[in-house]
């Protein structure tokens, strides 16, 4: 069975940063948004995907 992948975008308003963070695998959605969220206020990513790979959710930053 193939495992869900389902995008979710999100950016970080204005905020322009160049990204050199690996992605980050998390629990759920709720915490990836959270922690995308929190980097892209902080300056350290432009913006992200949250994207449901096996049993987590990875934070993709770009």
């Amino acid at each position: 069975m193939k495992s869900l992948r389902k995008k979710v975008a999100a950016a970080a308003g204005t905020a322009s940063a160049t990204t050199n963070l690996a992605p980050h695998w998390t629990a759920s959605y709720l915490e990836c948004q959270t922690l995308g969220n929190k980097l892209a206020q902080d300056g350290r990513l432009t913006g992200f995907n949250c994207v449901a790979k096996g049993n987590g959710i990875w934070m993709m930053p770009w």
